[in-house]
């Protein structure tokens, strides 16, 4: 059973580039303002397949599914869905309309003192980080250059003898190879994916170009076994790069104010 397992993932992954591929792409916009909306969540629903939209409120990934159902969502505004044919059409224009919340009344009564914005040494500060945020951000350099060492583990944790008896895990008895023991808890776990690497990257100002150089990568996990792609996607969205000197920031999807900002 394990060898024929390994076998048929071995054929769906050599067939896999042979299906057809196809781009999807377009821009996410305010339907009152029509201002882009940049960091919103844009994805075909039951895959993991998408990505977040750019600054331009832009996004762009590829499918090989010729029908999907597509999800547009951000705080703040209503989730757009809609059932898209990649293969005929794969630009859209996509209008989000504010949502509205009906909130109750709350009134807060302060007991002795009042906070105050005048003279507070704090808000000074954030004020003067802010002003000066552009004369220190390493995007308004022409050039530079940084060392990355990234550490990625996703593991299940509490893998113990009561969830290897499950009927998934006794399928793939193989699993258990993998089981580790957590260095915090004690308990067993099973690693789904170790990642590592070793690269510098590189920035230009102008013109504007990013890359990088990969010294060194170590994979390793169950994830070796399953689909690469959709492991890659779903590593791609959830992980991205924080930049606090942008005036919005991503964090397992989620997008926050940062606290650089003008709005901060």
């Amino acid at each position: 059973m394990k060898l024929f397992f390994r076998v048929f993932l071995l054929i769906q992954l050599v067939t896999l580039p042979l299906r057809a591929q196809y781009m999807v792409q377009g821009v996410v916009i305010d339907s009152l303002t029509k201002e882009p909306l940049p960091y919103t969540s844009v994805y075909l629903k039951g895959t993991t397949e998408g990505g977040m939209t750019d600054n331009n409120g832009r996004f762009s990934f590829k499918t090989c599914r010729p029908e999907a159902t597509l999800v547009i969502s951000t705080v703040g505004y209503n989730e757009y869905v809609r059932l898209i044919h990649p293969a005929k059409s794969s630009k859209f224009n996509i209008a989000l309309s504010p949502a509205t919340y009906a909130l109750d009344e709350v009134v807060v009564k302060p007991k002795r003192e009042r906070y105050k914005k005048r003279d507070n040494p704090a808000v000074e500060f954030v004020r003067k980080m802010i002003e000066h945020r552009d004369d220190y951000s390493p995007d308004e350099r022409d050039f530079w250059k940084r060392d990355r060492y990234e550490k990625m583990t996703f593991a299940i944790n509490n893998f113990d003898s009561l969830k290897q008896q499950k009927w998934l895990y006794r399928k793939f008895k193989f699993l258990t190879d993998y089981v580790d023991t957590s260095a915090v808890t004690g308990r067993p776990l099973l690693a789904i994916s170790n990642r590592e690497l070793l690269a510098t990257d590189y920035y230009r100002k102008s013109p504007r170009s990013r890359k990088q150089w990969v010294a060194a990568r170590r994979q390793a996990g169950v994830d070796e076994m399953l689909s690469r792609q959709g492991m890659e996607q779903a590593i791609s969205v959830t992980m991205t790069d924080v930049d606090l000197y942008e005036n919005n920031i991503t964090l397992f999807t989620n997008k926050f104010v940062s606290p650089l900002s003008s709005l901060g």
